[in-house]
């Protein structure tokens, strides 16, 4: 399953704190590979704000993990940047849990 969550991500910052769980190396390639436990999904998260999550088995899955992975997202938003094209694609009136757009 693809979204994007509307905002762009620090994916370096994010690393170091979830650095047990995160492969991180932007020489190798752009996105950062979070591997969640339970539910076992692997997300792979792009500076950009897109997010693809992988492995899941059920729709149930998915939902659970997107839930899980959302404040922590919201933890490290880029400050000061827009990242227009999935800003544009967004309701205005939105609440933060809803924040994001399935691609």
């Amino acid at each position: 399953s693809c979204c994007a969550c509307g905002f762009p991500v620090r994916l370096e910052s994010f690393a170091h704190f979830k650095s047990q769980n995160t492969s991180y190396e932007p020489e190798l390639f752009p996105g950062l590979i979070y591997r969640m436990r339970q539910p076992k999904v692997s997300i792979i998260i792009f500076v950009s704000g897109k997010i693809v999550l992988t492995g899941a088995k059920s729709t149930q899955e998915i939902d659970q993990s997107f839930k899980l992975i959302w404040p922590i997202l919201q933890k490290f938003k880029k400050q000061g940047m827009l990242n227009n094209h999935n800003h544009n694609n967004m309701d205005e009136d939105s609440d933060d849990e809803e924040d994001y757009k399935v691609l």
